[in-house]
């Protein structure tokens, strides 16, 4: 009888308001709601979208076209020896899955589309894809020209980096066949064959914000998009 009573007593204090009779608030979750206080919301500077069905009005080029792009973003990556095989062919299927790349620039860093660099940017430069744009890389090609697509690739990135803020130089414009769907001031024409021209025809984007950013692609066989966030 009295381990009932006192069980009964424990029962009530228990079940009693307490703080003067005032319940703590507590807040209502939504159905299905989850809540992740380790990840804060992205801040995006700029974002754009590269459809890769429009590179090109012609079918078979446009397919070129985005085969390079696709390929030479896999050398961004750095993982372009699992889309070759031994004897240098591209495994083109696997190059075309979806897949990510990104990379980050803290600040008075630069990234170069190409590794031959004007001579202002020697020993800042943090990333570059240093590739020439050959068929023995695996790049096609279109009138005798390899690495078709690239350019539309580098005119994205000019013209998310400008939106974004950053600092970018981009001396040789591709106002000689525009870039579809990008404002015609943004267009780069990358060139790798012969010093002087390569340097002069590449991309140079530098952070000169007082805070690093995030170069983000997101990838598949219809389009990329970047994004550049800024990192805290």
């Amino acid at each position: 009888m009295r381990d009932l009573i006192i069980g009964a007593s424990l029962l009530g204090k228990l079940l009693m308001p307490v703080n003067n009779g005032i319940l703590p608030y507590v807040a209502p979750i939504a159905y299905g709601e989850i809540i992740n206080h380790s990840q804060p919301q992205e801040t995006i500077l700029a974002k754009r979208t590269l459809d890769l069905t429009k590179r090109n009005p012609i079918k078979e080029v446009n397919e070129i076209f985005r085969d390079n792009i696709l390929l030479i973003l896999h050398y961004l990556k750095g993982d372009e020896k699992e889309m070759l095989d031994e004897d240098g062919s591209v495994k083109w299927e696997e190059v075309k899955r979806p897949f990510e790349v990104d990379f980050t620039l803290s600040p008075g860093e630069t990234f170069a589309f190409h590794d031959k660099f004007l001579a202002e940017f020697e020993g800042k430069v943090k990333k570059t894809i240093p590739v020439g744009y050959r068929r023995d890389e695996g790049f096609e090609v279109v009138d005798g020209l390899f690495g078709n697509g690239v350019c539309h690739l580098a005119t994205l990135a000019n013209w998310v980096a400008s939106e974004a803020g950053l600092k970018t130089v981009a001396l040789v414009n591709h106002d000689f066949f525009p870039v579809p769907e990008i404002p015609r001031e943004y267009g780069v024409s990358i060139y790798y064959t012969g010093d002087r021209d390569a340097r002069r025809q590449n991309l140079y984007i530098t952070n000169d914000f007082d805070f690093p950013v995030e170069f983000k692609f997101l990838v598949n066989r219809e389009k990329v998009e970047l994004k550049i966030i800024k990192l805290f």
